[in-house]
């Protein structure tokens, strides 16, 4: 299993993409309250604010996922009819990073 425990700053041109913490709740709450958000990120129900920043708190700790936004990802593939979800059979989207990808970027 690859060890996520190390968090780049990764910097471009155009836009810095850096470890999340609780301090960007309130710039991404509009987003956590999205349905489509909800819905694809596996949310159950109305999340409150104390979970949530919770969930934002405990992010860096994580050694078993990097959640970054736009870094270079690309669709795999398709896994058809994979989730149940709200009483229906749904695709999930399969995306990765290479890791000489990932490291020409780090």
């Amino acid at each position: 299993m690859t060890n996520f425990s190390y968090k780049p700053t990764l910097t471009g041109e155009l836009v810095v993409l850096r470890p999340v913490d609780e301090g960007d709740y309130d710039a991404l709450k509009a987003a956590m309250d999205d349905p489509d958000v909800i819905r694809f990120t596996g949310s159950r129900g109305e999340i409150g604010d104390e979970q949530a920043r919770q969930w934002y708190r405990t992010r860096n700790d994580q050694t078993d996922r990097l959640d970054m936004a736009m870094a270079g990802f690309v669709v795999e593939g398709r896994l058809r009819d994979e989730l149940y979800w709200d009483g229906e059979w749904v695709d999930s989207i399969v995306m990765s990073v290479l890791a000489p990808e990932w490291k020409a970027r780090s």
